[in-house]
């Protein structure tokens, strides 16, 4: 494999890598060689600001590949592949799992300064028809007592 300069690596390369760490190959040829990863690649600002219903606010989750944006009213937006992420209703908070990683809503919602109202959040998913999914720990009982 050649020198790469300002470019991500292609689908090849990448199994090459991951195949040489499975046997055990030192990557020596991959140190020192400048990538430039290019967030503006996946990352739509036009299509987060179309999905935005009144009142709702954004920040981008540059942890995982500056494709999501996570909002005020706990949704999170795939702007690669234009999707909404379904969360999952715990017992206080919405959860998302994104490349192997949990993103929940209290969290998010302290580490932006915003309000975290659990009950307003799931009524929203209700009223918009959003997708989500249930834990066994959070009943139906539950449910029906935030309807």
């Amino acid at each position: 494999m050649g020198k790469r300069v300002n470019r991500c690596l292609t689908q090849l390369e990448l199994e090459q890598v991951e195949s040489d760490i499975f046997n055990d190959i030192p990557l020596d040829y991959y140190r020192n060689v400048p990538i430039k990863f290019n967030p503006s690649v996946k990352w739509n600002e036009k299509a987060v600001k179309g999905w935005l219903l009144p009142g709702e606010e954004y920040v981008q989750l540059a942890k995982l590949d500056f494709q999501y944006a996570y909002t005020s009213y706990a949704r999170i937006l795939n702007t690669a592949t234009l999707r909404q992420l379904a969360a999952t209703i715990t017992g206080s908070s919405m959860l998302f799992y994104l490349k192997g990683l949990g993103v929940t809503s209290i969290l998010k919602h302290a580490e932006m300064g915003w309000d975290h109202d659990f009950t307003e959040m799931f009524e929203r998913y209700q009223e918009n028809g959003w997708n989500f999914k249930r834990t066994k720990s959070y009943s139906n009982r539950v449910l029906r007592s935030l309807k």
